[in-house]
């Protein structure tokens, strides 16, 4: 198995993704102006408690058969201590078995330095993962609003304690 270790840390050892977007299928959201940067097809699909912010390139985004898409996906890190600034990964994923896998990904560091990694077999996705947030965007499944979950757990424990 490659490892790949922009992949294994953004995406495996991470802490649960929170979505970017309204709770809409990219497919509703594509359709809404404003929802993506118009110029360069580049969504906010999440970020997580680690600085790590997920985009899909919605120009990127094609159908192929099997219930299969692929797509550019980017991970900028925001934590001005970390070496690496963001990686570009060009990702097929399975819709219907719930896997993924990176044809092509380039991690770029702060310094200038960049280092490409060679296209990886099939994985599984997930559950409560980035990945799964990345899948569930390029696949078309439902999102959560960027950081909700928390609000709504902290709204619902207030109105709990007032009752």
């Amino acid at each position: 198995m490659r490892s790949l270790l922009f992949t294994a840390i953004a995406i495996i050892f991470l802490f649960t993704l929170n979505s970017c977007t309204t709770k809409k299928s990219i497919g509703e959201l594509l359709a809404e102006k404003g929802s993506i940067e118009a110029e360069s097809g580049w969504f906010c699909i999440g970020k997580n408690e680690a600085g790590i912010n997920f985009y899909v390139d919605s120009a990127s985004r094609k159908k192929l058969p099997d219930n299969r898409y692929r797509a550019w996906i980017k991970i900028v890190v925001t934590d001005p201590s970390d070496e690496r600034n963001y990686s570009m990964a060009f990702e097929e994923f399975d819709c219907t078995n719930k896997r993924r896998k990176v044809l092509q990904e380039t991690v770029f560091g702060k310094d200038g330095s960049s280092k490409s990694f060679p296209e990886g077999n099939w994985e599984d996705i997930a559950p409560d993962s980035a990945g799964e947030g990345i899948y569930n965007a390029v696949c078309g499944k439902e999102m959560k609003k960027c950081g909700t979950e928390k609000k709504k757990k902290e709204q619902s424990k207030g109105i709990e304690e007032t009752k």
